[in-house]
């Protein structure tokens, strides 16, 4: 680490970056060790270090901050659950694989890494296979499976860069601009294109690395379904979270809100407040991962306590949500298209409401901008000839 500091912050130097990544060696290495004590320490390593880099240090871009306090966060409560809360030796392995006491040395490191970054549990016995999109078939073959992956990485490429020509262009979506400023109608596309940014950036990734690991034979098609469900799962706000929305963070979710719910509030199974507070606690975690990085980004509490307002608020809404649908099937509707249309009109309506609480700090702060300046851009290098545009300042 750097000694110099800027506006408080310890500055790390870009050839010392991945040095910010050590907890994940310290999160491997601590899912070999056979003793809770041990793996406790190990924890608490993990949350010092991550503290310190999230809260009192910086890599020079606010935008990078942003992300790696994230993925901070996202870790330490993964890690929580497979240190802390259970024995991840006796509780989890591979289906296609014996239990750990059987493996090898060297598949022993390979199942502690795999379990350390396989987010969703993909071929793992804690795999929530009822919400992820469905499996890809391996009797397709290797070739056709990477075929497909491009042209999924090619789709998400045009609409991410699309959404990026709309920021560039927009002065509601620059440094010290505000989605409301243009209207309604603009508002709903500037929601739109925030989570379009978030999703397929997303694709492009995982595309690109399941293409890569069929290809070279490193796993199979079976092993990468899609990372989200589809907007056609969207027609609840529940289901929106749920099952369209990508499933990274559903195990260390909702492990870490059953613990609290039941281990250390004691309500039990059965209790019917136990699904709603659950459902709260597990908002209140991913607000609190969220909040990390607003605050990482904003260096200040006023903005990023209104991400975890957003996030409570979905909580807010499912209740309301599950109240109506209850009241409406006791009055005899039943599911069909138009119920189904009037979903989505629902969830449309409330993301739109309800994002800006969330993006409207960043926004200002630059958080569109920093994310993607001087990118190349093949729509605007074919619409204007400018291969790696910058944004536009003529409209302020």
């Amino acid at each position: 680490m750097s000694p110099h500091l800027a506006n408080g912050l310890t500055v790390i130097p870009p050839a010392l970056v991945p040095c910010c990544f050590v907890t994940s060696v310290i999160f491997i290495v601590g899912l070999l060790v056979p003793s809770l004590a041990i793996r406790r320490v190990f924890f608490l390593c993990m949350v010092a270090i991550d503290t310190f880099i999230a809260f009192f240090a910086t890599v020079g871009n606010p935008w990078q901050d942003h992300g790696l306090a994230n993925t901070y966060v996202s870790q330490l409560l993964l890690a929580c659950d497979f240190l802390v809360l259970h024995d991840p030796q006796r509780d989890y392995h591979r289906i296609d694989e014996t239990k750990y006491r059987d493996l090898p040395w060297w598949k022993r490191i390979m199942w502690a890494f795999e379990l350390s970054t396989n987010m969703r549990g993909i071929g793992w016995n804690w795999e929530a296979a009822k919400v992820h999109p469905p499996h890809p078939s391996d009797s397709m073959g290797r070739f056709r499976f990477v075929l497909r992956q491009v042209v999924r990485w090619a789709f998400a490429y045009v609409i991410g860069d699309l959404k990026l020509t709309l920021f560039r262009k927009r002065p509601a979506c620059h440094a010290g601009g505000s989605f409301f400023q243009d209207g309604p109608g603009w508002l709903t596309l500037y929601v739109a294109a925030f989570y379009s940014d978030i999703s397929f950036g997303m694709i492009l990734t995982h595309s690109l690395l399941a293409g890569v690991c069929v290809l070279l034979g490193i796993s199979k098609p079976s092993h990468w379904p899609n990372l989200f469900g589809g907007f056609q799962q969207a027609y609840t706000v529940r289901r929106f979270w749920g099952r369209a929305w990508h499933q990274l963070c559903r195990q260390f979710l909702t492990a870490n809100a059953q613990f609290v719910s039941r281990s250390i509030l004691g309500v039990k199974k059965g209790n019917p407040l136990l699904r709603y507070l659950e459902l709260y606690l597990t908002f209140f975690l991913s607000g609190a991962v969220h909040w990390v990085g607003s605050y990482a980004l904003l260096r200040h509490h006023t903005g990023a306590n209104r991400t975890m307002l957003f996030f409570l608020l979905q909580a807010a809404v499912i209740t309301l949500e599950d109240f109506i649908v209850a009241f409406g099937k006791r009055l005899g509707i039943k599911d069909g298209w138009s119920v189904r249309l009037l979903g989505y009109v629902w969830v449309v309506a409330w993301l739109v409401l309800l994002t800006p609480i969330w993006t409207e700090p960043l926004v200002k702060a630059g958080f569109l901008e920093l994310s993607h300046q001087n990118e190349f851009s093949l729509v605007q290098g074919i619409w204007e000839g400018k291969w790696h545009p910058g944004y536009e300042r003529t409209g302020l």
